[in-house]
């Protein structure tokens, strides 16, 4: 297609920084996990899919679409590293090692503090625009500082989805009612600006408005339409669909006696590792 070497920027670096950084958590977790989690396995394999996943996603959104000259292609960006990966993240990282990074005394209380549900809305969300409107105003595609937003969008994605996500009980996830309002809440943010964009005759701004007219058959308008669509349209049916998981799971919770899958994952291989132990003693 002509124009696509203008369109995308492969990021080498970045590809070899994620396999760097994916290498050295197996390697941390194979180290840590004899003294931190004894008698368990360092991750579940569920958790060992999902980090792959995020991992993957990452390259992706990072490797292969890097510096997005297009605007629909800098939403879709945005869209895996703020609600896609993090949630992976979150979901996938052991709890043991959650408590390892997080720590004792001031750092958990502090912990606490930012990811209680108002608390984690407005400071995430508040950073998110900031970064996007810098993203899209002020930061040409190939600005080193680009690198630097895009990891504040993974690190405030995270704040983000902690107390809908979190496997602490230190650092709980909130409530299912509070949950299932805290999504319905995000998507209203994410839908609305979106379908201005979807449906308005508003044109991708500066450099991105020369990039669509790169791409044979895609103009400036159009582009922004697909921005506003993929946020309308992928980020809603996000939010609503987890919205929908948490109430089937508040359902079945309430009717069965279930336990919370978030925290049980963390319980569950003590749990077996004791029972384990006792079938040992019990074969002495």
């Amino acid at each position: 297609m002509p124009g696509l070497p203008e369109i995308l920027s492969p990021a080498p670096t970045a590809v070899a920084v994620l396999v760097a950084l994916y290498a050295a958590r197996c390697v941390t977790l194979r180290l840590l996990a004899p003294q931190h989690a004894p008698g368990a396995r360092a991750t579940s394999p569920m958790q060992r899919w999902v980090t792959a996943a995020a991992f993957a996603l990452l390259l992706a959104a990072l490797g292969v679409i890097g510096a997005p000259r297009l605007l629909s292609l800098q939403a879709l960006q945005h869209f895996v590293l703020v609600l896609v990966v993090p949630p992976l993240l979150v979901v996938g990282t052991p709890a043991w090692l959650w408590r390892l990074a997080i720590g004792r005394g001031r750092r958990l209380a502090l912990a606490r503090a930012l990811t209680r549900p108002p608390v984690a809305f407005l400071a995430a969300v508040m950073t998110l625009a900031a970064i996007q409107l810098a993203t899209l105003l002020l930061l040409e595609a190939g600005d080193p500082l680009g690198h630097l937003a895009r990891l504040g969008l993974v690190l405030s994605g995270t704040l983000l989805w902690w107390p809908i996500a979190s496997p602490l009980p230190e650092v709980p996830h909130a409530t299912y009612p509070a949950r299932i309002g805290y999504l319905g809440g995000l998507a209203l943010l994410v839908v609305l600006p979106g379908a201005v964009l979807t449906f308005s005759s508003v044109s991708a701004p500066g450099s991105y408005a020369e990039a669509a007219g790169l791409v044979p058959g895609l103009d400036p308008v159009m582009d922004a339409s697909l921005a506003g669509a993929i946020a309308q349209l992928g980020g809603g049916a996000l939010l609503w669909s987890c919205a929908a998981v948490l109430f089937h799971r508040w359902w079945t919770e309430q009717h069965t006696g279930a336990p919370d899958p978030l925290y049980w994952q963390d319980l569950e291989p003590e749990i077996r590792a004791a029972q384990a132990s006792a079938f040992r003693d019990d074969d002495r």
